[in-house]
């Protein structure tokens, strides 16, 4: 079965651009005002906001934050987010009703209800305690995702991973990502994202280093007028 490409179109932007893994698409707005008031837009529209963007997969219409990530800022970029820990959680309580984890909770709830009675008799209380769910068991071990990784390179491969497994996030927006990769790197990235299905969109407010052969770009000029990379596409 081929892979489903999705299309992003905007009244502003002639030619849709269509996210697929095969070829990673780079958006350049040298505009400086155009660039921030499409980057704010877009932005509100992962947030779940109203917007003039439209998602498409075929003629379905979809919603930008259930179906991809935007990430406006390399730097900021971390795995401690509340929305990443709220879908990890999320994701490990569903699976935390499988049957045979439940019977090694309730192994765990049996061991701790004595550690807690061998504790309160030491005191000459009346003492009670609530048997933690699973929820409660995740907190209290502090389960987060790990951050090993050697370089910005690998940090943006595992966020992306953590997304792709926790959100089933199709596709990836970055912005001024070539500010912080090199062309070997980018190409490693775009390798990447190829063996595992996943679009990538980089948007960048100038052509800097230039367009790499993997690349299709869109260019948006300051004067407005908008020029595309067909050479390869």
């Amino acid at each position: 079965m081929s892979e489903s490409k999705l299309k992003i179109v905007h009244h502003k932007i002639e030619t849709p651009i269509v996210i697929d893994s095969d070829e990673p698409k780079l958006l350049i707005i040298e505009q400086p005002s155009e660039f921030y008031a499409l980057l704010c837009e877009l932005g509100e529209q992962f947030e779940g906001k109203d917007g003039e963007f439209i998602l498409l997969d075929g003629e379905n219409r979809l919603s930008f934050d259930k179906s991809g990530d935007f990430v406006r800022d390399i730097f900021s970029l971390g795995f401690e987010d509340k929305k990443v820990v709220s879908t990890l959680y999320k994701t490990l309580e569903r699976i935390s009703s499988d049957g045979e984890l439940q019977v090694l909770q309730n192994r765990l709830n049996t061991e701790l209800a004595m550690y807690y009675g061998e504790l309160f008799d030491k005191l000459s209380l009346t003492l009670t305690f609530d048997e933690p769910s699973a929820p409660d068991l995740l907190k209290l071990g502090k389960v987060r995702l790990s951050e090993c990784y050697d370089g910005v390179l690998e940090k943006i491969i595992c966020y992306i991973n953590a997304m792709v497994e926790l959100k089933r996030s199709r596709f990836f927006v970055f912005v001024h990502l070539k500010s912080v990769l090199s062309d070997d790197e980018l190409k490693l990235l775009y390798r990447h994202c190829a063996l595992e299905k996943i679009g990538l969109l980089l948007i960048e407010s100038t052509v800097g280093r230039g367009v790499l052969e993997e690349e299709f770009s869109i260019i948006i000029t300051e004067d407005l007028c908008e020029i595309v990379d067909k050479s390869h596409g």
